[in-house]
């Protein structure tokens, strides 16, 4: 089939000169043509130069494709291991018993972080820590049972376990347990009692306890002012002691009992001088 010009329709062609505005394509796999009718260049590929730069692709294609077949058919021991999700990991700690991993648990479907919100489950966790001894789950599972989020909400059972961490020197748990003797929940009403854990917490650094502490201390009779006052001291003085935070045998002030002994000296002793020359000997006592 003779060669047509594109623009015209016209067989009357002839070979034309490449020139440098022409692409690579159609400087190396094609042949120039100019139309003696419209005088228009236009090109065609050459067959035999495109046969060739195929059979040169295959020749160098071959061996690369032969490296990715190979790739791709390694066993699966020679691939890289995948990393465990930081959540399932976390998961798996907190199964096998690990405290820290189940209150990180609970905070995380508590507060939606890393997974949706689940406030029962965030409870189960906390419980788990609470019944591990540990301070801060029995606060937070106090609390849930207190405000009733993913459990049923007892106040009795609240109290026993705020109880619990107050008695750890847990700040927030004393604050929320003299709250809770305050308002009468889980309690009957005692002013002394929320007086001396408001006091507590005070002391544990709560702002909010001092406030709720002066607030108890409007509706407390003056005759009780005194007895709650030594309550509150002799209370910090135990927990303090149980966690270290006084010397051991120290009172409710500090002080050391009459029990104990003074403790010895830190000023260094002299050491004795050596005698001089011949030593001495003293006459013998008369009879």
């Amino acid at each position: 089939m003779p060669q047509r010009c594109p623009h015209c329709r016209s067989t009357d062609l002839r070979p034309a000169s490449v020139q440098r505005t022409d692409t690579w394509v159609q400087r190396k796999l094609s042949q120039a043509y100019r139309c003696r009718r419209c005088g228009r260049r236009s090109w065609r590929l050459e067959p035999a130069v495109v046969t060739l730069a195929l059979a040169g692709t295959l020749v160098v294609g071959a061996p690369l494709g032969f490296l990715g077949v190979h790739l791709v058919r390694q066993p699966p021991e020679a691939t890289q291991p995948v990393a465990e999700d930081p959540f399932a990991n976390l998961s798996r700690r907190a199964g096998q018993g690990e405290v820290a991993a189940q209150l990180e648990l609970g905070r995380r479907h508590e507060d939606g972080d890393g997974t949706r919100v689940n406030t029962s489950e965030a409870s189960r966790w906390y419980a788990r820590a609470a019944d591990a001894g540990d301070r801060e789950g029995q606060y937070r599972y106090g609390l849930a049972l207190l405000e009733g989020r993913g459990v049923v909400q007892d106040y009795r059972s609240a109290l026993e376990w705020l109880t619990r961490a107050a008695e750890q020197n847990h700040a927030k748990a004393q604050r929320r347990l003299g709250q809770m003797y305050a308002d009468g929940r889980g309690t009957p009403v005692d002013k002394v009692q929320a007086y001396v854990w408001l006091s507590l917490a005070a002391a544990g650094g709560e702002d909010d306890a001092a406030r709720q502490r002066e607030q108890v201390l409007l509706h407390l009779p003056s005759d009780q002012i005194g007895t709650a006052q030594e309550q509150a001291r002799a209370l910090h003085a135990r927990l303090s002691e149980a966690s270290g935070a006084l010397p051991q045998g120290a009172g409710a002030t500090g002080a050391p009992r009459p029990a104990d002994k003074a403790p010895a000296s830190t000023e260094p002793v002299a050491a004795p001088m050596e005698p001089q020359g011949d030593p001495q000997v003293a006459p013998p006592a008369a009879p």
